[in-house]
């Protein structure tokens, strides 16, 4: 017969332990270091998983195959490329209709999101 499972003794220091037990086979995560939200003091770390499956900036990155300046430069690059890529399609239809032409609750059209006007 066997024996009964014991429960473990209740430890307060790993009450707040907030690492994943465990992961999907298929994952493919890097650690990194953040500023831990619920510190007592300003300035702590803690470890965080980050996924880098869609990311190929992220895993070149977490295999150090570039360095820290390169990652943000990606980064910077990656995000004037996705600005200057909001004016696709939609951007072509407005451009089509007479910029004076007014909807039907009588406002003049302006679809245009934040980010593509300071774009």
């Amino acid at each position: 017969m066997p024996r009964a499972k014991r429960r473990k003794p209740y430890d307060p220091a790993g009450a707040h332990d907030r690492c994943a037990q465990d992961l999907p086979f298929n994952a493919e995560v890097a650690t990194v270091d953040v500023d831990d939200p619920l510190a007592l003091e300003p300035g702590e770390k803690i470890v965080a998983f980050r996924s880098i499956r869609n990311d190929p900036l992220g895993r070149l990155h977490a295999h150090r195959l570039i360095d820290d300046t390169q990652y943000r430069s990606g980064r910077a690059f990656q995000n004037d490329w996705q600005k200057a890529e909001r004016g696709g399609y939609d951007a072509r239809i407005r451009r089509s209709r007479p910029a004076t032409q007014a909807d039907h609750r009588g406002a003049a059209p302006d679809d245009a999101a934040p980010q593509s006007r300071r774009a």
